[in-house]
């Protein structure tokens, strides 16, 4: 008899990006919960937990390892986000980060909350309609007893559940195809919206001073010594869709930061610059600049994740822009260009509505 394969890790399906949530009867929708992707391998009596980068964890979840073992199943693989869940039922990603970076994590508050089901008991579950392993991922966590397992709902209409995100402090919503199947890397048939600015009205202009990280960075043309960031940028109105789309690319530059990069450390340093630079015309573009200095040494993962893709696609994909990422391993630097027709020509913004992105206090103290 030969040995046994070993379960091994699936490179996770990476959403695409978008404003709004899609319609049609063929997408279902999910809240976006504020955590770290996790998959969950669990291969005879052997649990394993892995990041969204192939690195194994377990040994830090050593008392939800040994819980995960007791799942009624000889072998599953589970895509999912690992979540500290507070009192009040939400999730706080920064107690989280702070947990998880602990020699003991406290893992009480912790939750698995599971998306998906790629394999179970020997059958490989990919090729499934999303539909299909969404059934199957239903009836594996009712049978479950683990107390750190949950499913994450799913709701028909995307416009109602992302007003709820905005309105109660979710990250986001996720859309899926029902009809989909599974596919390591990026793709359309799962998308991700973030509930940044969801009030915002489409004939709203938005300042580009608003579309910024609060409260520890600081309003434009100011240092922040404390946080070691500086904003520096003159009055320019976006048009409100460019808004949103700037303010996700922008809350994703700042969520690496503080977790991997400048602001991740006493010692690092972040610079946000823009300008209207005309190039010949009266109007042609909107330059911003993003660049990190005196972070920790860290290598630019071999797979491209969401925050990745949202940086590079978003602006590009939606509203011909330009944009050059570097993940240089002493920080990431981004340039992007968004084209005039994106810039309101009110010199006053209709709405003066705010797009905050929220970093952990002294974030460039931990």
């Amino acid at each position: 008899m030969g040995v046994p394969t070993r379960l091994a890790f699936i490179r996770p399906l990476a959403p695409a990006s978008a404003v709004r949530p899609p319609k049609g009867d063929d997408w279902l929708h999910e809240p976006k919960w504020d955590g770290f992707r996790f998959q969950v391998i669990k291969d005879g009596s052997q649990v394993r937990f892995y990041s969204r980068h192939a690195a194994e964890c377990t040994d830090r979840l050593p008392g939800m390892a040994e819980a995960f073992a007791k799942l009624p199943t000889s072998a599953a693989i589970l895509d999912r986000e690992l979540c500290l869940i507070g009192p009040r039922g939400a999730a706080n990603f920064y107690r989280l980060m702070n947990q998880t970076r602990t020699s003991h994590t406290d893992e009480s508050q912790l939750m698995f909350l599971a998306f998906d089901l790629l394999h179970q008991d020997g059958v490989d579950l990919r090729g499934l309609p999303l539909s299909e392993r969404k059934r199957d991922l239903d009836r594996h966590c009712r049978k479950s007893k683990v107390p750190y397992l949950s499913q994450v709902e799913t709701f028909p209409d995307g416009a109602i559940l992302f007003d709820y995100c905005s309105k109660y402090g979710f990250e986001g919503v996720v859309s899926k195809r029902r009809s989909s199947r599974y596919s390591s890397g990026p793709s359309r048939n799962w998308s991700r919206q973030s509930a940044l600015i969801a009030s915002a009205s489409t004939r709203s202009g938005i300042n580009c001073s608003k579309v910024r990280a609060s409260p520890s960075l600081p309003k434009p043309n100011r240092r922040s010594t404390p946080n070691n960031v500086e904003i520096n940028g003159p009055e320019i109105v976006l048009r409100a869709e460019a808004g949103q789309a700037m303010a996700m690319v922008l809350h994703e530059l700042t969520t690496n930061a503080a977790k991997y990069g400048a602001l991740s450390t006493g010692n690092g340093r972040v610079s946000i610059r823009w300008d209207e630079q005309p190039n010949g015309h009266s109007r042609s573009c909107l330059v911003f600049e993003w660049q990190e200095i005196g972070g920790p040494l860290v290598e630019a993962p071999g797979n491209p994740s969401y925050g990745t893709t949202t940086i590079r696609d978003l602006i590009p994909y939606e509203f011909g822009g330009t944009v050059d990422l570097v993940l240089a391993l002493d920080g990431v630097r981004c340039r992007l260009e968004l084209p005039a027709d994106w810039l309101s020509n009110d010199s006053k913004p209709v709405s003066e509505t705010n797009v905050q992105i929220s970093l952990p206090p002294g974030a460039a103290h931990t």
